[in-house]
């Protein structure tokens, strides 16, 4: 944090001509409260305590919900961005507060003779035995968002502005997938091994239930949606909105088979995964970009999704079907 700080003043006099580098320190604030947001949830995955994690999604899902359907009910005006990393910073520093004051984590974090004879060995072989967890955070937040900063200065301001609109509006339905996933691994982690297998299907057969509803609900109100972030409807807009709905789709297909991975004790298989739809992802930007417009640029995020999608079912399967042998 202490080096971005200093690496963002010192570049300022060079780069503040570009359109937006105020916003970076913003962002370099919000990435060190989501960096230890997402260390937090890893403890919590190491010690199999879901629930505190599931708790803390479900506040961070709650304020968004409250946030956007403030500006959707309340305001008239559409929300300056300063005003949206604010909010996202503040729901951040909340749920470090939550899972701080909330949980064994204060009582660990405290000063103790046991905590310092915890010796570099101990330590070594902590990070080593969870490293998977922190690679793949970094990996999935590669191939969900680094569109929204590369395309930023590829494609023209009016097509990213759509681009980052229509993630908005499906970004809470994301979050279901997020909160459904904690459930299902609180509940597989919980169980015995005869049950895993049927308890995971009888929980994927209702989610993507539930995400067919709600895609079907997306394209029911295809028209809200478009006149809700100003998008006319044409060609262009309505391919593109097919394919932010095939993408929440296929969230809600793939979101459970990521927890069977961590049940199973897989989470490198998952990060590899994730690495090759980030990869994939970032190179088809530079390929469908700029020629293609807004289609392009979700493009390349449905592109690196059907990849976790494929790679993630594929070695599920191929995992359930060596356990029925």
């Amino acid at each position: 944090m202490f080096l971005l700080l200093i690496s963002y003043f010192v570049l300022t006099p060079f780069f503040n001509v570009l359109n937006g580098w105020d916003y970076a320190i913003y962002g370099i604030i919000l990435s060190y409260f989501l960096s230890l947001n997402l260390l937090s949830f890893s403890y919590f995955k190491g010690l199999g305590q879901f629930t505190q994690e599931l708790k803390a999604y479900s506040i961070f899902a709650a304020g968004i919900l409250m946030f956007t359907g403030y500006f959707y009910f309340m305001s008239k005006d559409l929300a300056d961005i300063r005003i949206i990393f604010l909010v996202l910073i503040g729901l951040n520093a909340t749920i470090i507060a939550y899972t701080y004051l909330f949980s064994e984590l204060r009582e660990r974090m405290s000063i103790s003779i046991e905590l310092r004879q915890i010796s570099i060995k101990q330590i070594l072989h902590g990070l080593n035995k969870r490293k998977y967890f922190g690679f793949q955070d970094i990996v999935t937040a590669i191939y969900t968002q680094a569109g929204l900063l590369i395309l930023f200065y590829i494609i023209d301001e009016k097509t990213y502005g759509y681009y980052r609109a229509l993630f908005v509006i499906v970004a809470p339905l994301f979050m279901i997938t997020v909160a459904i996933s904690q459930v299902i691994l609180n509940r597989l982690a919980n169980s015995n091994k005869a049950n895993i297998l049927n308890l995971f299907r009888n929980i994927q057969r209702y989610t993507i239930l539930l995400g067919i509803a709600i895609c079907i609900m997306l394209l029911l109100m295809k028209r809200v949606v478009l006149s809700f972030i100003n998008l006319d409807i044409t060609y262009v807009s309505n391919l593109s909105f097919i394919i932010i709905v095939a993408i929440t789709l296929m969230r809600f297909i793939f979101s459970n088979y990521e927890m069977l991975l961590v049940v199973y004790d897989m989470q490198k298989q998952r990060f590899v995964i994730m690495a090759i739809a980030a990869f994939i992802g970032i190179s088809a930007i530079f390929v469908l970009l700029p020629r293609f417009g807004l289609v392009g640029a979700v493009t390349t995020n449905a592109i690196s999704y059907f990849i976790v999608l494929l790679g993630l079912v594929m070695i599920s399967e191929q995992k359930i079907r060596s356990l029925k042998k």
